[in-house]
């Protein structure tokens, strides 16, 4: 068994296990190899509303002791506690293109391409961990919000109808709805954002801003390098009781799977984060409108959903909740 300290800081007093696959992972385990290139046809309408009904429902929101609870949609991490019980803590199945699987219903249109209704990140309720440190966010690919204003139910008070699907915006919202503040974000984005970064006290956003320390350039893998986003996770992630969540989308795929991969094959920084997301570019004919069916750029076998589905279920097999980033 791992030490909690292994995969980060949400259960202190636990040890991870295992993780489980769900019934409806494992039959896409088993087959993604070869339905991977036909993939919609293999994702009906009642499989979408298993994975939808399940993240979204109640048994999505706790901690449980009954595994079999999760079996059948949810696969889960479990942890040893102390008195010898054991916790079962849920995550969504990696299935379909893994993403919304609702993008099938029309690969030639944006709906659903930037949708996060199939994750289930971690909240309050299933983190069990006094916070000795507040929550930190560190986001390379923050996103310039396409000239929406972000945070849209932060203090209680709408600022649009819907929250916006775009990188921090959506990980601020859906954490602080879930009794979860960030006490740092560091974010990293190229492009001129379409918000305010000055820090206005005034602003209905101020404790975002307060909490935000921007880079307005593009992150970089320099070993120790200020602008390599592993090297914020190396030095503002540790520490007992600082939850600490790492999201990598830098629409740069070669760039991205160096960072992935040095991330992943380095304990020292898998070990203290909670929450892990990253964009892959993935071929699938699903994606073929956005330049993912037949670019030249991706490789077989290493881009594909097959290569995917085996890099976040070993993540997930060593303790690490990883997430597909849309």
């Amino acid at each position: 068994m791992w030490s909690v300290a292994s995969f980060g800081h949400c259960y202190g007093d636990a040890t991870f296990v295992a993780y489980t696959s769900s019934v409806l992972e494992q039959q896409w385990l088993d087959n993604v190899a070869k339905w991977q290139h036909d993939v919609c046809a293999h994702t009906s309408n009642a499989t979408m509303k298993q994975l939808l009904d399940a993240v979204q429902g109640d048994v999505s929101s706790v901690v449980t002791r009954n595994a079999t609870m999760l079996h059948d949609t949810l696969s889960y991490f479990t942890y040893a506690l102390r008195d010898a019980q054991f916790l079962h803590v849920p995550i969504e199945p990696t299935m379909s293109l893994a993403r919304d699987p609702r993008k099938c219903w029309n690969i030639w249109s944006e709906d659903y391409v930037q949708s996060k209704a199939y994750l289930l990140p971690l909240s309050e309720s299933l983190c069990r961990t006094s916070y000795h440190q507040r929550p930190i966010l560190i986001d390379a690919g923050a996103g310039p919000w396409a000239g929406k204003m972000p945070f849209p139910t932060l203090l209680g008070n709408p600022l649009e109808p819907e929250p916006s699907d775009f990188g921090t915006s959506w990980i601020w919202d859906w954490y602080r709805r879930h009794d979860i503040d960030f006490d740092q974000i560091f974010a990293w984005e190229p492009r001129k954002p379409e918000w305010n970064v000055s820090g206005d006290e005034a602003h209905p956003l101020a404790l975002f801003y307060r909490a935000l320390h921007f880079y307005n350039t593009k992150v970089t893998n320099e070993d120790g390098g200020i602008d390599n986003p592993l090297t914020t996770v190396r030095k503002m992630c540790k520490g007992v009781g600082r939850v600490c969540v790492f999201k990598l989308d830098i629409d740069s795929p070669v760039l991205e799977g160096k960072l992935l991969e040095a991330f992943l094959s380095n304990r020292s920084l898998t070990e203290v984060v909670d929450e892990f997301y990253v964009e892959k570019h993935i071929r699938n004919g699903a994606m073929k409108m956005h330049g993912m069916g037949t670019d030249r750029r991706f490789s077989p076998g290493v881009n594909d959903l097959s290569h995917w589905y085996t890099t976040v279920t070993n993540a997930r097999k060593k303790g690490l909740r990883m997430h597909f980033w849309p």
